[in-house]
């Protein structure tokens, strides 16, 4: 509990009213969604544990870049009416607007209805907070009130917009099997008939299905009963069991790198490498100097971005990020690499995913799957790749540790698939003990001597 009541304290930035909000409405859906049935009086399977998810659906219209998400759940005890008694939405209003379109509880076969505007109340929750990441999301929240058990809770809600750094491409990976039970679950994507598509449809659990009419493609997928998948706590970071439906409009990995590879473009070498120069001692020799640039910038420079709207794909520029000596992984990657640049050496950003990176061979090609930032730099015979949001990493260049990423995707001009990363072997951890006994039933003398190499120095410089 407490640490609930400390994240909430952490995480929450501000608040405000929801009438004060312009880009936040109370109207019904959108004219072409289709209203799904739901199965109120389902039998409640016995291993349904807190809450019974009776329906989960998404519908899509690409060409209106309007997303409508509906949920209809059974609070079963106590834990749930505590944990699921609130309706919330996330939106970026740099970009996006949110129509709210219902609140119900459905109670003895009666729906009452608890969308209030005076209820509705806006935060600025910032749940990356912890590792300095500002992504502007606003939560639109309303606790639903004199919630009781065996109560079935209906909402509805749509999205409006897109990131305009998509350029009008569309992706989207949506779980298909969670750790709790659904009745039914309900994907729905209308696009332009000449618009392309790619479909996953690996997943068997779900009915798939394609309509057209003179204008558009109905792309449905439909399932029923969906048990829940058991995850185990100790298991891998990486590791994913839970089955997904993936969808792209990027046909291929050079699409991203074509789309966005200029916004690492820049074109004032002189002045970073003059400013930079100001602010530091440059040595001449190849090996001190690459060294000399990487530990600045990993040093001095601290991790913190504010990755609202275009932000959260497009880098700041690299004087502006020297000069305010902050950024993110792109931020950071990107003066790193412009850095490189201005004193002679081949460099490029690399898109990687930070945990996930041994799945991405099998992803559909998106943007969304990368959620972090590293750079290739070529050294004479060498690549060497960095993360510069590593700091107090020290060492020689070419032997510094980098995190088994696994994959990446180099924002260079004629790439077009995933590269594979290096795996760094340099990281050990070494523990000696030594005991000095005066003699028995005495004292006794004991020292340890514990040595880290690579990765495992890193996590203890970090502690």
């Amino acid at each position: 509990m407490y640490s609930r009541i400390f994240s909430f304290i952490i995480f929450l930035i501000s608040t405000t009213v929801f009438a004060q909000l312009d880009n936040v409405e109370l109207t019904t859906p959108p004219t072409w969604v289709e209203k799904t049935a739901i199965a109120y009086e389902n039998e409640v399977p016995q291993d349904a544990g807190n809450t019974y998810f009776l329906l989960v659906e998404n519908q899509h219209h690409l060409e209106k870049k309007e997303y409508y998400h509906r949920v209809a759940y059974k609070v079963l005890n106590n834990n749930a009416v505590r944990d699921m008694g609130e309706f919330s939405a996330d939106f970026d209003p740099s970009y996006q607007n949110l129509e709210i379109h219902h609140i119900n509880i459905i109670r003895d076969h009666k729906v009452i209805e608890k969308l209030n505007e005076k209820d509705l109340q806006v935060f600025q929750r910032e749940q990356n907070a912890e590792i300095n990441l500002y992504d502007g999301k606003l939560t639109v929240l309303q606790a639903i009130k004199d919630l009781r058990i065996g109560d079935i809770i209906d909402y509805s809600f749509t999205v409006i917009g897109d990131n305009p750094v998509y350029q009008d491409k569309y992706s989207f990976e949506m779980y298909s099997q969670f750790m709790f039970n659904i009745h039914q679950i309900r994907l729905r994507v209308i696009k332009p008939k000449d618009e392309y598509l790619v479909v996953d449809n690996k997943n068997k659990k779900l009915k798939y299905s394609i309509s057209e009419d003179q204008n558009y493609e109905y792309h449905q997928w439909i399932g029923y009963n969906l048990k829940p998948i058991n995850y185990e706590e100790s298991t891998p970071i990486w590791y994913d069991p839970f089955p997904s439906i993936q969808l792209s409009q990027y046909k291929n990995w050079s699409e991203i790198v074509y789309q966005f590879k200029p916004l690492y473009e820049f074109n004032n070498s002189e002045k970073l490498k003059n400013l930079f120069e100001s602010q530091t001692q440059i040595n001449e020799n190849d090996k001190l100097l690459l060294e000399k640039i990487t530990n600045f910038v990993q040093d001095e420079v601290r991790y913190l971005g504010f990755e609202d709207g275009l932000n959260s794909f497009k880098p700041t520029s690299p004087i502006k990020v020297l000069e305010q000596r902050y950024g993110d992984c792109k931020d950071k990657s990107f003066l790193l690499s412009e850095l490189y640049k201005a004193y002679g050496f081949h460099s490029s950003p690399v898109l990687v995913n930070s945990t996930s990176g041994k799945k991405l061979p099998n992803k559909l090609p998106s943007p969304d799957i990368f959620d972090h930032c590293i750079v290739q730099l070529k050294y004479k015979d060498e690549t060497i790749y960095i993360d510069p949001t590593i700091n107090n990493q020290g060492g020689k260049i070419n032997n510094i540790y980098f995190p088994d990423y696994k994959k990446g995707l180099v924002l260079e001009e004629g790439e077009s698939n995933l590269t594979s990363l290096p795996t760094s072997n340099n990281s050990s951890t070494q523990i000696t003990e030594y005991f000095d006994l005066d003699n028995i039933g005495g004292g006794a003398y004991l020292e340890i001597i514990s040595t880290y190499k690579g990765g495992s120095a890193d996590n203890q410089r970090a502690i």
